[in-house]
């Protein structure tokens, strides 16, 4: 906090140039030159906002909000921007896609539970490895190192809607080298991988829990305990896109009734539907 209010104080400086300007643009009447190419101050409604005393009281709010909130603002819209409404959010570069997911992982703190349904969740789960970027300071290795604890409903890469859709997502390739497939299995073997990675085994098999699922897969779903992120699901492909899971994203916060939904749906499918365990879990033998 000390250090956001001395940001505060040196950046708040900058204010007199704002009076300074307007008292410019009145000392050399300025308005002379949009009456030159045809308009007035007037006619340009926002400039003449802006120069107004009301227009330079809500740029120095403006200012002086994004210097208390700070850098780290992306981090925060999950609970700053998107509280209390539903946001339907659309991307175009596929780098784009989990922004709003990994900064609330990001935000992830010990023992918090996450609940997710999806496909495979192999990019989020297991991303693409980046030059000079270690696999456990990804968003989702990270929160599981740090102790968040997550359920995850993933689709049974042996279903007849896995079989399918792999088809469609892979033609002419051989069923166990389709990208559903082969992406099932890198997941499959998340603990070792994890492990390697310097998460150990046991701390990632205690804190993930996941299991395949051959229905109610109909959006992917990230479940916190204050928004919740959907995408639909479907068949269609976008040009030079290599999946299928592109879609605009809703974010929906947890004090909107369509989160409870959201949550009942989920744990209708985690309790009661047939499911099987990504990977069996470890028993501990006593000997006799």
């Amino acid at each position: 906090m000390k250090k956001r209010i001395k940001r505060l104080v040196r950046w708040s400086s900058l204010l007199p140039f704002f009076l300074f300007f307007e008292a410019m643009v009145k000392l050399f009447h300025y308005e002379e030159f949009f009456k030159v190419v045809g308009h007035t101050l007037k006619d340009w409604g926002i400039f003449s906002f802006l120069l107004s005393p009301n227009g330079l009281i809500l740029v120095s709010t403006a200012w002086v909000t994004a210097l208390i909130i700070g850098p780290d603002i992306w981090k925060r819209l999950p609970q700053h921007t998107f509280k209390g409404h539903i946001r339907l959010r659309t991307w175009i570069d596929e780098s784009e896609r989990h922004e709003i997911l990994h900064a609330r992982l990001l935000r992830c703190k010990p023992k918090e539970k996450v609940r997710f349904i999806s496909f495979t969740g192999k990019s989020v789960l297991l991303p693409e490895e980046v030059p000079g970027k270690r696999l456990k300071d990804e968003p989702f290795p990270r929160a599981v190192d740090l102790g968040a604890t997550f359920q995850g409903l993933l689709l049974d890469p042996q279903s007849i809607e896995a079989k399918f859709r792999s088809l469609i997502e892979t033609p002419d390739t051989e069923e166990e080298e389709r990208l559903l497939q082969r992406h099932a299995r890198q997941v499959a073997r998340l603990p070792a991988v994890y492990d390697q990675a310097g998460i150990s085994e046991g701390d990632t098999r205690q804190n993930v829990q996941l299991k395949y699922i051959s229905l109610g897969l109909q959006f992917s779903l990230w479940l916190f305990d204050d928004v919740a992120l959907i995408e639909p699901y479907h068949f269609g492909r976008r040009d030079a896109i290599g999946n299928l899971c592109e879609f605009a994203q809703m974010i929906i916060p947890s004090s909107d009734i369509n989160y409870n939904l959201l949550e009942n749906h989920f744990d209708n499918l985690w309790n009661h539907a047939p499911t099987r365990p990504v990977w069996p879990s470890k028993q501990t033998v006593t000997a006799p």
